[in-house]
């Protein structure tokens, strides 16, 4: 936006409109925060999920490690 002309569009549907730049800036702004601070709970889901799996695997890994010793006996 900073380097287009004095006109601007927007897309809304298939169609092409004018649109004024400051509040086409301002919406731009407004979703890209949107979006980052979605991409931020999203990696802390993640991040908790990901914690949550290896301490699941280490608790499976014991409980077999533990019901092969009492096989063993």
């Amino acid at each position: 936006l900073d380097k287009a002309n004095d006109e601007v569009y927007r897309v809304i549907g298939s169609v092409m409109v004018r649109s004024n730049r400051e509040i086409l800036t301002k919406e731009l702004e407004e979703r890209r925060h949107m979006l980052e601070m979605r991409l931020e709970s999203v990696e802390k889901q993640e991040s908790i999920v990901e914690s949550k799996l290896s301490r699941l695997q280490r608790q499976n890994n014991n409980d077999k490690t533990s019901g092969e010793r009492n096989l063993s006996r």
